[in-house]
């Protein structure tokens, strides 16, 4: 296991999917015991288990063969061509969103000044729970109304959106606690604050507005997404605030932009029958 950590470390996987990768591979060589022994039937098998057996998503199953190759075909040097194994159709789910009307009942119910403004710093940015937590005060570029993401998703820098009243909660909220290394730190001031309490955080708040979607702090991007395409926003535009590399993945909210369909004419509405 060191070996296989180690060698995604050297080049440079993002922490998450070192953690991820790890993970399916710890409980791969708990399945097989000879799995320093390339068997392509044993590995559909264990694929076959998990889908199966466990009843885990595609995406799961999909990560699994993206780390089992890693370790058969960059640790034991077997070609790419004998891993046949594809990668399984993803489910098509569509993206959860709040209204605003929602979003500002939930943000009612927080009163903790720390608390209430990594969340709207989320939901202004349309940051992922991780980007925002790992902030740093340099990152808030005031003049500009600009939120700048370091190594996000993929190892890529981005800037986003800043609202002019999340600047204003952030100035309150600066003057109070006075961050220095992270902007939003936890319990010791060298550690940011972790995701999970941020989420409780924000379960509670549902909780209490008497949101009974059983959100998740995720949902702040999805409907910063779905806001702005709302508003006209151009879905390139949205891509880039987003930092998805293609607009496949940005074109999903088209999906659940409801006041946009609304406005579609119906051609039947046009012909007298």
């Amino acid at each position: 296991m060191k070996e296989y950590s180690r060698e995604l470390y050297i080049r440079n996987f993002s922490s998450k999917t070192i953690k991820a990768y790890t993970g399916h591979f710890r409980r791969y060589m708990d399945y097989n015991s000879n799995y320093r022994i390339f068997d392509l039937e044993n590995i559909k098998q264990y694929l076959y288990y998990i889908q199966q057996g466990k009843e885990n998503s595609s995406s799961y199953a999909a990560q699994c063969i993206s780390a089992l190759k890693f370790w058969y075909c960059n640790l034991l040097d077997v070609t790419v061509e004998s891993f046949k194994i594809g990668i399984p159709k993803r489910e098509k789910r569509l993206p959860n969103f709040l209204s605003k009307d929602e979003i500002r009942l939930i943000f009612a119910q927080i009163k903790n000044i720390k608390h209430k403004t990594i969340l709207l710093t989320i939901y202004s940015g349309g940051l992922r729970i991780g980007e925002a937590v790992r902030l740093k005060p340099s990152d808030i570029l005031s003049d500009q109304h600009f939120i700048s993401v370091k190594m996000a998703k993929g190892r890529k820098d981005r800037i986003t959106l800043l609202s002019i009243k999340v600047l204003e909660e952030l100035r309150n909220y600066y003057k109070k606690y006075k961050p220095e290394i992270w902007l939003f730190p936890g319990q010791d001031p060298e550690k940011h604050i972790t995701e999970r309490s941020i989420q409780r955080v924000f379960e509670a708040a549902c909780i209490k507005a008497g949101i009974a979607k059983d959100p998740t702090v995720h949902w702040l991007r999805h409907s910063f997404a779905t806001h702005l395409l709302e508003c006209g926003v151009d879905i390139r535009y949205i891509q880039e605030l987003l930092g998805h590399q293609s607009t496949k993945t940005t074109e999903i909210y088209t999906h659940v932009c409801t006041n946009i369909i609304q406005k579609i004419k119906n051609p039947l509405d046009d012909i007298q029958i």
